[in-house]
């Protein structure tokens, strides 16, 4: 999962680096793990290259805190060196229920049309598994029956499933 993870940063590296040419900017998008991070004179670098921003991800959270108190990562956090875009515990962040709030709040118009339109062109449509009526194509749906008739095109996933584990 690791070297796959690495084919996507490569490709995000490049969308980042077309975002920032045109403002004189440049960067890179680089997954790396959590111990090849090091500190000199106060910044976070890996291979001599410096890091401003962090974001973690583990499978638990004994794991996340391993990151946090083995690393220099926390002392630069803290020094304000490096940016952190999840915490030591990242788990409400990276929780899928947290992604289904947000696609629910914008179907039933608990948004903004600004955020709206950003939840909506960003997520996929994303919802708790309930014994409900959702609404999906502009149809109110028994939630049960259209995840069974939905089953080659839907995917289930436990709100705390990493990568594609548990994957149904």
């Amino acid at each position: 999962a690791f070297e796959a993870g690495r084919v996507q940063a490569a490709q995000a590296s490049v969308l980042y680096q077309d975002a920032l040419s045109p403002l004189g900017l440049s960067g890179a998008v680089v997954m790396e793990r959590a111990g090849r991070l090091s500190s000199s004179d106060g910044h976070a670098l890996i291979d001599d290259k410096p890091v401003h921003v962090v974001m973690t991800q583990t499978r638990t959270v004994s794991a996340e805190a391993r990151i946090w108190t083995e690393s220099p990562l926390l002392d630069l956090v803290e020094k304000g060196t490096v940016i952190a875009v999840n915490g030591p515990d990242c788990t409400a962040i990276s929780n899928k229920i947290v992604l289904a709030l947000l696609s629910e709040a914008a179907e039933d118009g608990r948004l903004n049309a600004g955020d709206e339109a950003l939840v909506r062109s960003t997520l996929p449509w994303t919802r708790r598994v309930t014994r409900s009526h959702v609404q999906r194509d502009g149809r109110e749906h028994w939630l049960p029956e259209l995840l069974m008739s939905g089953k080659d095109s839907l995917v289930l996933k436990p709100g705390d499933g990493f990568a594609s584990e548990h994957v149904k």
